[in-house]
């Protein structure tokens, strides 16, 4: 019995690697996905979003986590006197 299963394993390798294969292949993409969750705090908020554009704002907004809330600073920009200077960093 034990060659039969022998026989039929060597007789059928390529049969056996296109099962084989993809199920381990697929176990390490499952495997990848999940370690991260395990070892990774889930996000504490839904969204936090920031976006730095190259345009001219008239303020700058920018979000400060304080005592466990999310709180959004807003300042005008400082506008330099000779308009050929530029933004002043």
């Amino acid at each position: 019995m034990a060659d039969a299963k022998r026989g039929f394993l060597r007789d059928n390798l390529v049969l056996v690697a296109a099962f084989v294969l993809p199920a381990a292949v697929a176990g390490l993409f499952v495997l990848a996905t999940t370690i991260p969750k395990w070892t990774v705090d889930p996000p504490q908020h839904d969204l936090v979003l920031r976006v730095d554009d190259f345009k001219q704002p008239a303020v700058i907004v920018e979000f400060v986590a304080r005592d466990g809330r999310l709180e959004a600073d807003v300042r005008p920009v400082p506008r330099p006197q000779d308009p050929n200077l530029g933004v002043p960093y």
